[in-house]
């Protein structure tokens, strides 16, 4: 727990940096870049805010953005949301296990590598999802220790408020298998297995629970559609027989990456070894907990009536998180949204559950306890030394601060405020110059030709309206993905070029948005 806070002290010492690196990622910066734009958008405006509907990150940045440190409170809120659910996982953990379990648990969920930090710190990479799948765990874990003092009329307002406060997140399709999924799963185990007053109201629980949150989810979800608000096109069916084994591949190289711990394809050398280190620790921790879930549910027998109806904080502890991790990994195995770069996002559950679950390894002996013990040390000690080796550097990303401030003051200084870029140089521009120069998302509507055409995965319809008598710029950069890699002759003679480390800069007197084309589809 000690080499575990020492770890949180150093990523705190790097939070700034680490912040700054994530808004010069397009992907990361779009929640925070589409809430201004709804701001002063006209009416009718669409704006499509990429593959995942995080309409409860947007929600919040919409309703935060008249304070006055709006942008330092943006840069904080997710953190506040991790820390408040490791709080609320690290309670329900002491309840199922007593303190040991709790430092345990605390101790695993607080390592992870940069991979998991941007994954955590971020508002659009399904943490959220995971931090309201630890309130209802929560929930259920404090309901099994006290709902003999809750009548039926309290139980039922505590079946709405926490249906309200889920539904938010319901959009979010992770969030129905990290979170209600098991939260049901949960209830009809207990009774099932246990049967009695108490499982019934636990039953009766979850299901309330679950219904108001998609109901109200759905509701929630209708209103900013009629506010304009949408996602881009992506259908989730079962995979292929071959993308299933490509997927199991590609989930061990997430849940390790998370940790910091993807070593497949690097060189042997220290480093590496370290890396390798942390992967093998997070895979067999996955093992072992699979091994030992199973091992428990085939000994576990018929259904047991000597406990005269009692549910135990433990079984429903270990039975939500046990669901989550099983739901989770199933659906990242057989669904389509395992073949998705940046994996580890979609197993945030997964990689949350198992750390919940470590303290249920380490009860089965003193030589599993010592272990389990070592592993989790073992794993802060790799994840400082990798965060004190190589810090989350905003100039080591793909569109450093340097190149960005750069590109913002030649702008600046020809009195620019307009223009268009790739996706990946567009909209970190515009947040680092707290949209005094604004650059929009543009994309080649055919690979290789060089007709350019608005950027349709998160697009604000308002952006590509051409402004008349307004000089813009466009950025040519051939280096990375949905690339604007040639400068389009039907544009014309630019009046101006520029040339930043890799970008090319060519400035207009009108406004780029006149001469788009249709709208780029991927």
């Amino acid at each position: 727990m000690v080499l575990a806070a020492a770890y949180g002290v150093i990523v705190l010492a790097h939070f700034r940096g680490i912040v700054s690196f994530i808004y010069t990622n397009s992907d990361y910066a779009a929640p925070a870049v589409v809430a201004h734009a709804m701001g002063g958008a006209p009416a009718g405006t669409d704006f499509v805010i990429g593959q995942s509907k995080w309409y409860e990150p947007l929600s919040f940045l919409r309703v935060t953005e008249w304070l006055p440190l709006h942008r330092q409170f943006w840069d904080l809120l997710p953190l506040l949301g991790d820390l408040a659910a490791v709080g609320l996982l690290v309670a329900s953990a002491r309840r199922a296990f007593g303190v040991w379990g709790a430092a345990l648990t605390a101790a695993a969920l607080a390592c992870v590598g940069e991979a998991g930090l941007l994954a955590l710190l971020t508002l659009d990479s399904h943490a959220a999802a995971v931090v309201h799948a630890v309130v209802l765990g929560a929930a259920l874990v404090w309901l099994a220790a006290h709902n003999e003092a809750l009548s039926w009329r309290r139980l039922a307002a505590a079946c709405i408020a926490l249906g309200l406060v889920s539904s938010l997140a319901v959009p979010d399709s992770l969030f129905v298998i990290w979170g209600l999924i098991p939260l049901v799963a949960t209830a009809v185990l207990c009774a099932w297995r246990q049967g009695g007053r108490r499982s019934t109201q636990l039953l009766a629980f979850a299901l309330g629970t679950a219904a108001v949150a998609l109901v109200a989810g759905r509701v929630f979800a209708q209103e900013l559609t009629h506010d304009g608000v949408g996602a881009a096109s992506f259908p989730l069916s079962f995979a292929s027989g071959e993308a299933v084994v490509a997927h199991v591949t590609l989930m061990a190289q997430s849940l390790t990456g998370l940790a910091g711990g993807d070593f497949f394809g690097l060189p042997v050398d220290f480093a590496s070894l370290a890396t390798f280190a942390t992967g093998a620790l997070v895979l067999t921790a996955l093992v072992v907990v699979l091994a030992d879930v199973r091992h428990r549910v085939s000994v576990a027998g018929p259904r047991r009536r000597v406990d005269h109806g009692r549910v135990t904080p433990r079984f429903v502890y270990v039975a939500f998180w046990s669901s989550c991790l099983i739901s989770a990994l199933a659906t990242f195995t057989f669904g389509t949204a395992g073949g998705n770069l940046g994996g580890g996002r979609y197993l945030l559950g997964a990689y949350v559950a198992v750390a919940a679950l470590l303290p249920l390894v380490a009860e089965r002996g003193v030589g599993f306890k010592l272990s389990v013990a070592v592993g989790v040390s073992l794993l802060a000690i790799i994840a400082t030394y990798q965060l004190v080796r190589v810090p989350v550097d905003p100039q080591g990303s793909s569109l450093n601060t340097r190149t960005a401030n750069a590109v913002a003051g030649f702008a600046r200084a020809h009195h620019l405020k307009y223009g268009y870029a790739g996706y990946w140089d567009s909209l970190p521009i515009s947040w680092a110059t707290d949209f005094g120069v604004q650059v929009f998302p543009v994309a080649q509507c055919e690979p290789g030709q060089a007709t350019l055409c608005p950027f349709s995965i998160v697009h604000v319809s308002s952006w590509y309206v051409p402004r008349p008598a307004t000089p813009t710029f466009l950025i040519v950069d051939p280096t990375v993905p949905f690339p604007v890699s040639s400068r389009d002759p039907a544009l014309g003679t630019p009046v101006l070029s520029a040339r930043f480390d890799r970008l090319e800069v060519y400035v207009y007197p009108y406004d780029i948005a006149s001469r788009l084309g249709g709208r780029y589809a991927p």
